[in-house]
């Protein structure tokens, strides 16, 4: 597992250690919601839930 992360861990460094909260949801990492937004059924997805996966992501990257 690790060395599959290894990559991860380079790239984005401490986006994947430091936690952010947003209002309404638990604390999450940019780089967890990325994957997240990356790895995510959309074809199971409701347009809102995808929607908020892009919002987590906008509030978490500034």
């Amino acid at each position: 597992m690790r060395h599959a992360l290894d990559p991860v861990l380079r790239w984005l460094g401490q986006a994947v250690t430091v936690f952010s909260p947003v209002a309404g949801a638990p604390a999450s990492s940019l780089a967890h919601d990325l994957l997240e937004l990356l790895l995510a059924p959309r074809m199971t997805m409701s347009d809102g839930e995808l929607g908020e996966l892009y919002d987590r992501v906008a509030c978490l990257k500034s």
